[in-house]
Order: C-alpha cells, then structure tokens, then sequence
C-alpha cells in the first residue's frame, strides 16, 4: 500500500493508493465538498481566464449553446476545448452560475459526477461545462442521472471519439 499527501493549491488532499490486482487504483480524497468546489472553481476561473481569444473557433457562433444538452467531439488536438473556453470568457462567464471542469480531475478518480454536479447546483450552478468526459468510467449513467434530476442545469461535454447521445446537440 502507497499512502500519498499531494498539496494542491492551499488544499491538502490524501490519498490511499492500494494496489490490488484488476481493480483500477484510485485514491480516497478526504476534502469537504465545499473545500472541493472551492478548488474546482479556482482552476475554472484560471482556465477560462487563460483562455485564447486573438482568434476564434470557426464553431464557435454556429452552435446553439441554449440547449440543455450539447456534445462536442472530434480529434485530440482539433479545438474542442479551446472552443469551450473561448465561448466561456466572450458570452458567458459567471464564477458563481458556470464551472469548467476536466473529468480527469483527481477529484473524479473516487467522487461521483453526480455528486459534484449536484453540490454544483444546489450552491447556485447553472452551466456546466465538463471537458475529457470519456476518462470517467461511469460518465454515460452519470450523465443520464443529471439530466434527468436537474432540468435547469446546462451541461456541455467535450470527448475525443463519437458516441452515442440521446437528447444531445452533436457538434
């Protein structure tokens, strides 16, 4: 058994890494939720803040970023999360509504989508924008659960290969 202290920002996350044959390795984060989002939001708001805007994604005023439910896909490396961004800080950013997270996050490697996008909307999120989607194992029943218990929640997905969405706005 590896036991890791890893300092992210001002937080302190520890992580039990146990190795056991055939089962993923992942570690038990012991942060409050509130310590969580906190974090979360401060990597948000420097990604979006980064984010380059001397020129624009060719996409970027042709989808139709009202609806409840939009998929973006194509090639590593093609702009997909480079056009999230660029939509985030021109239109649409708000610190306390919208939240840009990467499912490879260490936070999602033992917290539920679920979980974090509920404590998201029950503190005032509005949009949310998930990027990598496709390295959260469980993300297809996460999604469904989301869409499903929180109809005001905005979520636009960003994965690197074509799958299959119901109720989803392909780009």
């Amino acid at each position: 058994m590896l036991n890791a202290v890893i300092k992210i920002s001002e937080d302190i996350v520890t992580a039990d890494f146990s190795s056991r044959p055939g089962v993923h390795t992942s570690p038990s984060i012991r942060m409050t939720d509130n310590k969580i989002i906190d974090r979360l939001r401060r990597l948000s708001e420097s990604r979006i803040k980064n984010a380059p805007v001397k020129f624009h994604r060719f996409l970027l005023d042709e989808i139709d970023w009202d609806q409840r439910l939009i998929g973006i896909s194509g090639a590593r490396g093609t702009g997909k999360t480079t056009l999230i961004l660029q939509y985030l800080k021109i239109y649409r950013y708000d610190p306390e509504t919208v939240i840009f997270v990467s499912m490879d996050d260490i936070y999602f490697v033992s917290m539920g989508l679920f979980d974090f996008a509920e404590q998201f909307f029950l503190e005032g999120g509005k949009y949310l924008f998930l990027d990598e989607v496709h390295k959260y194992p469980q993300w297809s029943h996460d999604l469904k659960q989301i869409y499903d218990n929180f109809p005001q929640l905005k979520i636009v997905l960003q994965i690197h290969r074509l799958l299959r969405y119901t109720r989803a706005y392909m780009i």
